[in-house]
This record gives structure tokens, C-alpha cells and sequence, in this order.
């Protein structure tokens, strides 16, 4: 919850099971306007602001070509994590914001976040076959996860520049 006024947008999900759904993206007004107006200072028309969520479900099938499998995403930032599960085809099958950073005392919540989100999956019939961790600490998040957790746990080479985000 915000104050203020909210600015939004919505992405139909069309599954595989011929079932729709709406992903709903709302955010404060407030965070909007100061973007577009330091792109407009510097001479810069924005024409679309997309949600983190669809920038790394857009990216999923350039990193992955199996056929049928379900990845848990995990994009790692500076205080918070942001988990999209979508399957090989970039298909979202629903997102969730961890607002805190994974690393020191947080390390257990996060494994036992990431457990809660593949047993999610799994009572939706679904099962999740690999994670796949993004940002500048994935790899020393995927050592740590690969001991605790019984997928596989890879890490998106791509998304491990820090400007990864800004030429997705």
C-alpha cells in the first residue's frame, strides 16, 4: 500500500491450458513523474516504462531452450529480490517482491522463501526444474543455495553486469 495515486498497467497470460490471467502491475504516481521528468531534462521522450517482471520473462527463453520446464528467477538487488516463475517459453506463471536483501542474517529466510515458492508451484501442478539467480552476487547466491536446496542452481552469466539491466 501507497499513498497518493497510483499509475498502472496489465499483462493478459495466456497458459498453455488455454486459461487466461491478468498480471497486474501498480505502482505510486509519485516514482513515475520524477522519471519522466529527468528524461525530459535531458531531452529524452520515454514511450514505455515496462515492470521488472516483464524484462526477465522476456529474457527466460534466451537463456533457456528445453522444452516443458519451469525456472524460478530470482533477480537479486540491493534490498530486495524479485521472483518471477515462468516456464522455457518466458509464459509467467505468477511473480513475488522479497523486500530484503539475501545475503547475513536474511540467508535462511531466503532459502526458506525460495522452498515456500517451488512448493507453490507444486500444489499449482506445476514443478520447478531448475532457479536461476541474476545481478552482481548470483554467484556467490547460487554457492551458498546449491548446498541448501535440492534443485538445480545456475546462474544467468548475462545478467551479472550491473548495466544488464539497462540494455534488457
Amino acid at each position: 500500500a501507497f499513498d497518493g495515486d497510483p499509475v498502472w498497467s496489465y499483462q493478459v497470460v495466456e497458459h498453455q491450458d488455454n486459461s487466461n490471467g491478468v498480471l497486474l502491475h501498480v505502482m505510486p504516481k509519485t516514482l513515475l513523474d520524477p522519471i519522466i521528468r529527468i528524461c525530459q531534462e535531458n531531452h529524452l521522450t520515454p514511450m514505455r516504462l515496462l515492470p521488472l517482471t516483464d524484462v526477465m520473462a522476456q529474457h527466460v527463453p534466451s537463456i533457456y531452450e528445453s522444452a516443458e520446464e519451469v525456472i524460478l528467477l530470482a533477480a537479486l538487488f540491493d534490498e530486495r529480490i524479485e521472483i518471477v516463475v515462468a516456464t522455457d517459453r518466458g509464459e509467467i506463471l505468477f511473480v513475488r517482491e522479497l523486500k530484503y536483501h539475501w545475503r547475513d542474517e536474511r540467508l535462511e529466510r531466503f532459502q526458506i522463501d525460495i522452498e515456500r515458492t517451488v512448493l507453490y508451484v507444486k500444489q499449482r501442478q506445476r514443478s520447478v526444474n531448475r532457479i536461476s539467480l541474476m545481478g552482481a552476487e548470483a554467484n556467490i547466491a547460487a554457492e551458498v543455495l546449491r548446498t541448501r536446496v535440492k534443485l538445480t542452481v545456475d546462474v544467468d552469466g548475462k545478467a551479472l553486469d550491473r548495466f544488464f539491466w539497462a540494455r534488457a
